[in-house]
Order: C-alpha cells, then sequence, then structure tokens
C-alpha cells in the first residue's frame, strides 16, 4: 500500500508554509514629477491664426467662388388645416349655413331630450342609465361600509352588494 506522510502533531496536511521573516512595509510610492507645461505666448498664437486666416481665404480664392453652393431661401409652406371650414355643425354645435336659429335650436332640443333616437338606441340609452344607476348604489353602499369600518373598526356582517 501507498504511505502517506504523516502531518506534524498540531498542524493540518493542507495548511500554507508562511515565507521566512515575517511581515515587511512596502516602501512609499514615490511623489510625481512635475508637468512641465508650455504655455504659449499671445504673439506665438496670434502669428498661427493669422497664418491659418490667411490660407483659408487663400484656398477658397483659388477655388472660386463659384464652387461654393449658394443658400437656398426657405419655402414658406401654406398652414395645414385639419378641418374643413364647416365642421362644427359635424360636432353638433351650429347646424348647416342655410338652417336658420330656430331649426338649430329645436335640433338642439331634440337632441337633449332623446327625441332623435330610434327604438333601439332609446333602450340602449335606457340599459345604460340602469347600469349607472346600479353602479351608483354600489358605490353608495361601498362608501357607507368604508365610513363604518373608519370611524368604528368593525365592518357589517352582510355585504353592501
Amino acid at each position: 500500500a501507498m504511505a502517506v506522510a504523516a502531518a506534524p502533531v498540531g498542524k493540518s496536511p493542507f495548511a500554507r508554509a508562511k515565507p521566512p521573516g515575517g511581515f515587511k512595509r512596502r516602501p512609499a510610492p514615490a511623489a510625481p514629477a512635475e508637468k512641465v507645461v508650455h504655455k504659449p505666448c499671445v504673439n506665438e498664437v496670434s502669428k498661427k491664426a493669422t497664418a491659418k486666416r490667411a490660407s483659408l481665404v487663400e484656398s477658397m480664392m483659388t477655388k472660386g467662388l463659384a464652387a461654393v453652393e449658394p443658400v437656398k431661401p426657405v419655402e414658406k409652406k401654406a398652414p395645414v388645416i385639419a378641418q374643413k371650414p364647416d365642421h362644427l355643425h359635424e360636432m353638433g354645435q351650429h347646424g348647416p349655413a342655410h338652417d336658420g336659429h330656430a331649426d338649430a335650436a329645436e335640433k338642439h332640443w331634440n337632441q337633449m331630450n332623446g327625441a332623435h333616437l330610434t327604438a333601439s338606441a332609446e333602450a340602449e340609452l335606457a340599459h345604460v342609465r340602469k347600469m349607472m344607476d346600479a353602479l351608483s348604489a354600489s358605490l353608495d353602499a361601498y362608501k357607507k361600509a368604508e365610513q363604518e369600518i373608519m370611524t368604528t373598526g368593525k365592518k357589517e356582517t352582510k355585504t353592501p352588494i
């Protein structure tokens, strides 16, 4: 059989060996050297700017001004009309231009009272109003239940619906 070397007493066979000499401090990093920044003087900058400007003017003159495209004037567009001018009568605000004030008033009265509705539209309207009344009653019951819970901390035994 294979023989395994025995570990010294009190030490694990998986322990890492420590380097001799113990803890050593690292030397402090050296201070960075000062950077020398070359600040150009005003005369030097103005000389370079004048030379650059002169070279640009010379290159444009050699190419000729005809090579430069002229700026096109901006065309003004007509305003967009989203709706035709007679759109108010479609919304029920005003009748067509040939109707008089009496006809417009009668139309509005009929629209307000529902006289212009067909039988099926009247039935649908009655159903919608009935559903709105039921929802209002249910909402009132829920508000009453909320108020009772907030004031007494207890809820009614029956459901508000």
